[in-house]
């Protein structure tokens, strides 16, 4: 209504100003002539200009990419700074003969009552893979330790350019601590040295722990994972390890960690060394009280890590959603995350022994399932 008022005022003035000067009919007519000629040419100019081809490169602009986990039971610190790159030409291919890493950056991490570190650059070679092998890593030095249950910030300042900068907040969680299964022996009441080695209950395979280890602050991780570690040898040949683990990130109980795993573990080791091993293969490991051939491992997550590892987990993707990307960067993209583990040695259940055909062990008196 108000557009049809606003017409009907400009066609009342129209009207006025004919009777008042007859010359006012000539030039409404040119100024129609010329709108319509001007929507001539312009359609004109763009149908001409039209293609079946469209190009879809953007203008260039430099995008970095960061990577990194700190941990602070690793000897240095390792972030991985690169630019992505836009192709029209094969990606693999381009990416197989660049290197893109980030060079000759000013990186350096901070917290709370720490002593800045600053990290070096460092040129390496990493394992076979798809892109260009040589690139260069961001590295603290042996001597810069992290303190679990920090808050740290990295701060990137781009070369040539020291106001462009790239930053990212994370923590390093507080140590776990594992209580169960404890460090005593049966038979050996009252001796709970550290380095005496804990025994696995057979029958349910219970590992508690609680978030932080006594008389520490800090905060502590939103997930955690297990892990568990097997050194053996066959006819007197060491093997690769095995590893059972990680499974699904699990949180808190109560304010403490709980795993029930059940008949899953022993099944698991049993299958393994049943499908890589003959029947009359000799498999043996060390099983003495101070043995260290089997480790549980409990990996504390930060909030960074987890929300990265939940938002690119194929749990939570499927082909009809789109999942923005998830980044703790300001300035690029990535994330800088944290962990901090704690572990235990474990003794294994004799029943575990036998069905796994480990140390020649025979058969328990106790109840144990035929193998």
């Amino acid at each position: 209504m108000a557009l049809l008022n606003r017409w009907s005022g400009f066609l009342h003035i129209s009207s006025l100003a004919k009777n008042r000067a007859g010359g006012y009919r000539y030039l409404c007519c040119m100024r129609m002539y010329l709108y319509v000629w001007l929507g001539i040419l312009t359609g004109w100019g763009l149908l001409s200009s039209c293609s079946n081809e469209l190009d879809v490169t953007a203008e260039p602009k430099d995008i970095y990419v960061v990577y990194g986990v700190l941990d602070p039971d690793k000897p240095v610190q390792e972030i991985r700074i690169q630019k992505a790159f836009l192709t029209e030409g094969n990606a693999i291919e381009y990416g197989a003969t660049h290197d893109n890493s980030l060079k000759n950056a000013t990186v350096t991490l901070t917290c709370d009552g720490c002593t800045p570190l600053t990290l070096q650059a460092l040129d390496t070679v990493k394992n076979e893979g798809e892109f260009y092998r040589e690139h260069t890593l961001y590295v603290t030095r042996p001597e810069d330790r992290l303190i679990p249950g920090n808050r740290y910030t990295l701060r990137v300042s781009l070369p040539g350019s020291p106001e462009s900068v790239l930053t990212a907040v994370t923590h390093v969680p507080a140590r776990p601590r594992i209580f169960q299964p404890d460090s005593l022996q049966p038979g050996l009441e009252g001796d709970r040295e550290q380095h005496v080695t804990a025994s696995f209950n057979g029958r349910n395979f219970t590992i508690r722990f609680s978030p932080r280890s006594l008389f520490s602050n800090g905060t502590i991780g939103v997930a955690y994972e297990l892990r568990i570690f097997l050194d053996y040898a066959s006819n007197g040949v060491s093997q690769p390890q095995l590893r059972y683990g990680p499974g699904t990130p699990f949180g808190l109980r109560n304010g403490q960690g709980e795993i029930v795993l059940g008949q899953a573990f022993q099944s698991y080791l049993t299958d393994i060394l049943r499908a890589r091993h003959l029947p009359s293969d000799d498999l043996t490991f060390d099983d003495d009280r101070f043995t260290k051939s089997c480790r549980i491992e409990i990996t504390a997550l930060d909030q960074e890590l987890y929300n990265y590892m939940r938002v690119n987990s194929p749990a939570f993707v499927d082909f009809n959603t789109i999942s923005p990307e998830y980044t703790n960067i300001q300035g690029g993209y990535g994330v800088l995350g944290g962990i901090c583990r704690a572990s235990r040695f474990v003794k294994l259940p004799e029943c575990t022994k036998y069905l796994a055909r480990l140390n020649d062990t025979p058969m328990p008196t106790a109840e144990c399932p035929a193998r």
